[in-house]
C-alpha cells in the first residue's frame, strides 16, 4: 500500500489534499491518520477536501469523509469538501447519506474563500 497516494499540500495556513475514488479502505484510514498527523504539527486553521477526483463514492468513503470532517473540527480546524461532481452528489442522495453540518464549495477557490470569510 501507498501511504502516499493522496497528497496534503499546505498552501498559506490551509491544508489542501486531493481525493480519488481508488483508494481501499486501509488506505483511507492511513490518509486519515497521515492528514490528522499533519495538522497536529502544522499551524493551520483550515482543510480543504478536494473531491473533484471521486468519480464513484461508495458508503464507506462517504462516512470516512464525514467522520473525517468530525476528526478535523475536533482539533479546532475548519473544514470544507470542494469539487464534488453532479453524478456523486445524486448517488449520495439515493443512498440516503447526508453530510451534515459539514461545508461544501463548487470549487477550490471558493472552498479557500469561505475558509477565509470563517476565520481562517
Amino acid at each position: 500500500m501507498k501511504i502516499d497516494r493522496v497528497p496534503i499540500l499546505k498552501y498559506e495556513d490551509v491544508l489542501i489534499v486531493s481525493v480519488h475514488s481508488d483508494l481501499d479502505d486501509g488506505e483511507v484510514r492511513q490518509f486519515q491518520a497521515r492528514l490528522l498527523e499533519t495538522i497536529s504539527k502544522s499551524a493551520v486553521s483550515g482543510v480543504v477536501l478536494d473531491v473533484s477526483g471521486v468519480e464513484t463514492l461508495d458508503v464507506f468513503l462517504a462516512r470516512s469523509l464525514m467522520h473525517l470532517v468530525n476528526m478535523v473540527a475536533l482539533m479546532d480546524v475548519k473544514s470544507v469538501i470542494v469539487g464534488m461532481r453532479p453524478a456523486v452528489a445524486i448517488t449520495l442522495t439515493e443512498m440516503d447519506v447526508t453530510f451534515p453540518g459539514v461545508k461544501t464549495a463548487l470549487n477550490l477557490d471558493q472552498g479557500r474563500a469561505w475558509l477565509k470569510r470563517a476565520g481562517s
